[in-house]
């Protein structure tokens, strides 16, 4: 993305997913997000209901999928 676009819309990119992974995960107690590189992020929830944790993917692929395109 960065090297077709540059480091500065790659930046807001990043800042739009980490602001949506955070607002829909802030109250789940024993959370762990994480940046791995580039378009790379992990959300661990230990002992989290599977049912739950898969609604919770669903929701925020489809939070994602809503990022205006000219920052994608």
């Amino acid at each position: 993305f960065n090297d077709q676009n540059g480091y500065e819309k790659g930046d807001m990119l990043l800042k739009f997913v980490s602001d949506i992974l955070v607002k829909n995960t802030k109250a789940i107690e024993g959370l762990t997000l994480a940046h791995l590189g580039g378009a790379h992020f992990a959300c661990l929830i230990p002992n989290y209901p599977k049912e739950q944790g898969v609604q919770l993917a669903e929701k925020l692929l489809n939070q994602l999928k809503e990022i205006p395109h000219h920052h994608q």
